[in-house]
C-alpha cells in the first residue's frame, strides 16, 4: 500500500525557478543554490542576508 492509498495527502512543493548560470533560485529566500555549495556556505549566505535586512 502506498502513501496515497493509506490516506496521506501529497503536498506539492513550489519548484525552484531557473536562473542564469545553471543554478536554481529559491522563491522564498531568494538566493541562488548551486549544486556544489556546502551547507556551511548556505548558512553563511543566509546570515549575511539577515544582517543586511536588519540594518
Amino acid at each position: 500500500m502506498d502513501a496515497v492509498q493509506a490516506g496521506a495527502r501529497k503536498i506539492d512543493k513550489p519548484r525552484p525557478q531557473s536562473v542564469p548560470g545553471g543554478g536554481r533560485m529559491d522563491a522564498i529566500i531568494g538566493i541562488e543554490v548551486l549544486e556544489n555549495v556546502t551547507n556551511f556556505e548556505i548558512m553563511c549566505a543566509l546570515l549575511e542576508k539577515r544582517i543586511k535586512i536588519e540594518d
